[in-house]
């Protein structure tokens, strides 16, 4: 997560990329930590073969 990149679906990357759903590419983990940097709780990012969890500690 330290600036690394990597898509499961390239086709689907695309395809959100020219409807203009995508901002930047690379860009949503290091934003959301910086809104979470001044509140208690924190999210926490996991990633499986086949899921990406996003979840919140206390």
């Amino acid at each position: 997560m330290k600036g690394t990149q990597t898509y499961r679906n390239h086709k689907l990357v695309n395809i959100f990329d020219k409807l203009g759903l995508i901002e930047n590419f690379g860009t949503g983990m290091p934003r959301t930590f910086d809104a979470y940097k001044n509140e208690d709780r924190k999210p926490v990012f996991e990633a499986t073969d086949n899921f990406f969890y996003v979840h919140y500690l206390i």
